[in-house]
């Protein structure tokens, strides 16, 4: 399966090479002869996207006719997957749940209001751990996603359908939602590139929530750029999503990251979270190490940097996830939302039990209990602990920032798992990399770096300061162009 990258087929697109339609055909014909095995897809519906490629290819032959073809934007005409947890208007939207079973919004996402307003082609909605609570997208109700890479492993979580989806070229890029890795996770996983941008800067209205005050709308791509092109496209304030913020990235950012190559790694200043490389495995350790020294011969400099505190974050972060998704799910109870049970009630508290009984699995359940239990009259002590800690791992990374450009480390601590059946654990502790960025709100973005001795992808992550997504795609670029085939 060939590889297809947001600006190749831009180019193509508007030099009259490939059509809108080819493109998007050639993205379902691949899905439906793998994704049987994969389960990347939720739902597809192939000749509504090939509408919508009709019609790109409509708009794009006009614009070519006027000489006005490079005015278009970027994504007419691109193929692109939805995670199933945000909201589409014109498909269902499960968050791979059956409380939300056949479930079709009265509006899209804002994100996928952009990329619909931007001519880009949705393909299909992608499979995900149920409410988002995981890292295996095991915990779906529907299916469980293989690896592409290797159907006998995890392709990570909570966004492996669209980690899947382009590993296995069923899109140009995907939209992910990240709170706590769902992007980056995945995408290491899967040998490609997943970005989570600075919180807020992409509005979540639409999204449906797990942990609000962590959650973002990210993006999984082949490429660096891909995922800038996207950011660009999506980014800014929204008026319906009060944690949203203006985009700081110039508009120009794609032809200076077509034309930066090295250069921008001459001069950046580079720190290593050793805690964070201690952690992992040897052979994902030395594959970061390496990669910071390859930075280090193209003239950047390289410094160790500590965030001790985050040790406690996998802990804190169970307390903080549980207790925002026990909240945020409560509004599924059988009455207004989500599915109700058709037994018989006697009273309204089993209309709760019922529904939300049938309607949830057992990991939304798990942290549901948790998180009520966290939150209950007596028990502050859990939350304001775990909040504690957030602010001061916040203001550790806040702190480590202050010398450096750029942060480095790895992407999780191992590489992709086998899947056993084992059952997620809502603590954290394996996603302990991810936490850095959700915990201090900051932009960041995971990419291939090395393989293990098994072939499967190794992934590094770097991160830099709130709106500083620029300098980050800049510097990620640069790194990705050096890597090359070392990959």
């Amino acid at each position: 399966m060939e590889k297809i990258t947001v600006t190749a087929a831009a180019k193509a697109l508007r030099a009259g090479k490939v059509s809108a339609a080819e493109l998007t055909r050639s993205c379902l014909d691949n899905i439906e002869k793998h994704d049987g095995e994969l389960g990347a897809f939720l739902h597809t519906d192939p000749e509504k996207a090939l509408r919508a490629a009709e019609s790109a290819d409509r708009l794009i032959c006009e614009a070519r006719k006027s000489g006005e073809e490079y005015s278009l934007p970027l994504l007419a005409g691109i193929p692109a997957a939805v995670k199933d947890n945000l909201c589409t208007c014109d498909a269902p939207t499960t968050c791979a749940s059956l409380m939300l079973k056949g479930y079709i919004p009265p509006y899209d996402a804002a994100a996928v209001e952009k990329l619909r307003d931007a001519g880009s082609i949705i393909v299909g909605k992608t499979n995900l751990d149920e409410f988002a609570m995981g890292d295996s997208t095991q915990n779906s109700a529907y299916k469980k996603t293989k690896n592409p890479l290797d159907p006998s492993r995890l392709p990570g979580g909570s966004s492996g359908g669209s980690a899947a989806a382009i590993a296995s070229c069923m899109c140009a890029f995907a939209l992910g939602t990240d709170t706590a890795g769902s992007v980056r996770e995945p995408a290491a996983a899967c040998g490609i590139v997943g970005f989570r941008p600075t919180y807020g800067g992409i509005s979540r209205y639409g999204m449906i929530s797990l942990a609000s005050s962590m959650d973002t709308v990210g993006v999984l791509s082949h490429s660096v750029a891909d995922c800038a092109a996207v950011y660009l496209t999506l980014a800014g304030r929204d008026g319906r999503d009060a944690t949203s913020r203006d985009s700081a990235v110039c508009s120009d950012l794609a032809e200076r990251l077509a034309e930066g190559g090295a250069d921008a790694l001459r001069g950046l200043r580079v720190g290593i979270i050793q805690d964070l490389c201690d952690m992992a495995s040897g052979e994902v350790k030395k594959a970061v190490l390496d990669a910071a020294g390859t930075m280090e011969k193209y003239g950047a400099a390289s410094v160790q940097v500590s965030a001790p505190d985050l040790k406690y974050a996998p802990a804190a972060y169970s307390v903080i996830c549980a207790g925002e998704a026990s909240s945020n799910l409560a509004r599924f109870d059988g009455i207004r939302f989500g599915h109700r049970s058709g037994g018989g009630f006697s009273d309204i508290s089993e209309v709760y039990e019922m529904s939300r009984g049938e309607g949830f699995g057992a990991e939304v359940k798990r942290r549901i209990l948790f998180g009520t239990y966290v939150l209950g009259e007596g028990r502050e002590k859990y939350w304001e602990a775990a909040a504690e800690v957030r602010r001061r791992i916040r203001r550790e990374i806040e702190n480590a920032l202050c010398g450096v450009d750029i942060l480095l480390y790895p992407s999780a601590l191992k590489t992709a798992g086998k899947a056993d059946g084992a059952v997620f654990d809502f603590t954290g502790a394996e996603g302990i990399c991810s936490l850095p960025a959700s915990f201090a709100g900051i932009p960041a973005i995971s990419l291939p770096c090395g393989k293990d001795g098994d072939g499967m992808p190794i992934g590094l992550q770097l991160a830099a300061r709130a709106d500083g997504e620029e300098q980050l795609f800049c510097a990620a670029s640069a790194l990705e162009g050096v890597l090359g085939s070392g990959r």
